[in-house]
């Protein structure tokens, strides 16, 4: 889990991409009603996601970065979303099943 303490030490780090996402926090912020003094925040966890980004040396935010951010991980997904800045994690899968005979066990068969 990434602390606050973290995002303290890079609050000043320059960041690829930050100004773009706060552009972004803004829209969301609009459509969402958060006041301006609530987007601090966000952005405090928006800073930590994409250290990590950069730590990793990749263009986006891998989606499960976003379990070790210690607050805000909707708003934050939602931001990087609208920023296109988020790897999603990929679709579940469903299970390969066996394939079955087409008729069914004990059904009684044709003769002629």
């Amino acid at each position: 889990m990434l602390s606050i303490d973290v995002c303290r030490r890079i609050l000043q780090r320059p960041l690829v991409g930050y100004t773009d996402v706060v552009e972004h926090t803004a829209a969301f912020a609009a459509d969402t009603g958060i006041g301006k003094p609530m987007q601090r925040k966000p952005h405090e966890m928006l800073r930590l996601a994409l250290a990590v980004r950069d730590a990793d040396g990749d263009d986006l935010v891998d989606e499960l970065v976003l379990d070790d951010i210690p607050n805000y991980g909707r708003s934050v997904r939602a931001i990087l979303l609208r920023a296109e800045m988020l790897r999603p994690l990929p679709a579940p899968r469903e299970p390969e099943r066996p394939q079955r005979s087409r008729t069914s066990r004990g059904a009684p068969t044709r003769s002629e």
